[in-house]
């Protein structure tokens, strides 16, 4: 799961487009994209709704 939510966060996406699509704080992507944040401590809660959007943007394909 870590290994896909990185993927998606250097995808090329912008923090707006994620967190207009997951419902996160975009300041919070932010942090976790330039690694003010660490992918590792982010809450269960934010972790699915990242998953969420990969799957969502994997059946768009």
């Amino acid at each position: 799961m870590k290994k896909e939510i990185e993927e998606l966060l250097k995808s090329g996406r912008t923090a707006y487009s994620i967190a207009k699509e997951s419902g996160i704080d975009v300041t919070a992507i932010q942090k976790f994209m330039n690694g003010q944040r660490k992918i590792g401590n982010m809450t269960l809660d934010t972790a699915e709704k990242l998953i969420k959007v990969i799957k969502n943007s994997e059946q768009d394909t």
